[in-house]
């Protein structure tokens, strides 16, 4: 019954795709697989999963965001539509990038050449005003990093990767720029830092407030396990190391 309800679903989903089935979405419970868009509206494009309730629907070249019921939360008109964060989806029409909300309003207008998802209260943005570099914005379109850099990366754990030429760097959400060559979180929220290549740098830790939990003086750290184990390498030898809290 499974395989049965499984190629039925591909088949549904297909059908409704290139609009032989009036619908363009579906939800399945058990054995039982129900049309959830009302009937007399059929798209060209459905994506195939949701997203925080919400997937991507197209028709005639426009793009929308609808939820599990076949709402319309973000309207089919625009070249691109991303999902939400931080309460907002960035859209893109004729080659400009803005913000709308989940009520499908513009809340930062379409002017920019590009435009990421917010991280951390920030999305970096690209401004035709300055060359197409790119800057960092909050939630209310202020501009809290000035349109400095070829390209910017999402805001993780309070840092974000910028590139200027060829040179990649790291900086804080003041848009200082920090001293690390290489910044990786752990799922765990402890930060790894490198200062040097990846031949020769030495590493070391940080915590969640940007503290230093080990200096940056070894040769090689990996995480051990959840319970703040952390392998390191020195002067050609091993140890483990324990961060405690508190």
């Amino acid at each position: 019954m499974k395989r049965n309800r499984k190629a039925l679903t591909i088949l549904l989903v297909v059908a409704m795709v290139l609009g032989v089935v009036p619908g363009g979405l579906i939800a399945i419970a058990g054995d039982y697989i129900k049309v959830l868009v009302p009937p007399t509206i059929v798209y060209d494009y459905v994506y195939h999963t949701f997203v925080d309730g919400l997937t991507w629907v197209s028709k005639d070249g426009l793009t929308g965001l609808v939820d599990t019921m076949g709402n319309i939360v973000v309207p089919l008109e625009y070249s691109a539509v991303e999902f939400f964060s931080d309460g907002l989806a960035a859209v893109s029409k004729d080659g400009k990038w803005g913000y709308v909300d989940r009520s499908g309003n513009v809340v930062i207008p379409l002017s920019f050449t590009s435009a990421a998802d917010f991280s951390e209260g920030l999305a970096a943005v690209g401004s035709s005003e300055h060359d197409g570099k790119c800057g960092y914005i909050d939630t209310a379109g202020n501009v809290v990093i000035p349109f400095e850099y070829d390209w910017a990366f999402n805001f993780k754990n309070g840092y974000a990767q910028v590139r200027n030429d060829r040179d990649y760097y790291y900086i804080d959400k003041t848009g200082r720029v920090q001293p690390y060559d290489f910044m990786n979180q752990y799922s765990s929220g402890y930060m790894l830092v490198r200062i040097g290549s990846w031949e020769d740098g030495l590493y070391g830790l940080l915590g969640s407030e940007s503290q230093v939990l080990l200096p940056v003086e070894y040769d090689y750290i990996d995480w051990y396990d959840t319970d703040g184990l952390f392998i390191v390498q020195k002067n050609g030898l091993f140890g483990v190391v324990r961060l405690t809290s508190g």
